[in-house]
């Protein structure tokens, strides 16, 4: 699932829940509790980002993580 080779390329909140197919709120009840891909806010306040290359990691480790129970 690589998307850019560009490794600074992020996405929002709503464009990392269609990258993942999960809705943009189940993606941010992860984030609240600490469970979701890696995000950040560029300053207080701001919509929260998504880089393509975490949400790439992260979905790689759930996978490979559901297919060993």
């Amino acid at each position: 699932m690589t998307f850019y080779k560009d490794q600074t390329a992020s996405t929002d909140t709503r464009g990392a829940a269609k990258v993942l197919n999960y809705t943009e709120q189940y993606l941010r009840n992860l984030r609240m509790a600490g469970k979701g891909p890696p995000c950040y806010q560029p300053h207080e306040g701001a919509h929260w980002r998504y880089r393509y290359v975490d949400l790439d990691r992260w979905q790689t480790e759930r996978l490979k993580n559901r297919n060993k129970s």
